[in-house]
Order: structure tokens, then C-alpha cells, then sequence
């Protein structure tokens, strides 16, 4: 992030994807709704 930071005439937005394991099953259905939004990323 320091490094982006030396370019003062640019906005950068970090965004990060992680599987949601904590809350979430890993199962079939959640494994499809994940595939699903990286292929429209």
C-alpha cells in the first residue's frame, strides 16, 4: 500500500475475494454461487 500511495494523483480501491468458510459450508451450492461471481469479475 506504501507504494501505491507515492502516486498522489491516482484513487486506488483494494478489494480482496475469500471463501466464507466461518459462516458458509463449503457445499455444491455455495462452491456454484462462488464460481458464478468470479466469472462475471
Amino acid at each position: 500500500m506504501q507504494t501505491l500511495d507515492v502516486d498522489t494523483q491516482a484513487e486506488h480501491i483494494v478489494n480482496t475475494e475469500y471463501l466464507d468458510t466461518k459462516r458458509r459450508a463449503y457445499e455444491e451450492t455455495y462452491a456454484n454461487e462462488l464460481a458464478c461471481h468470479l466469472r462475471l469479475k
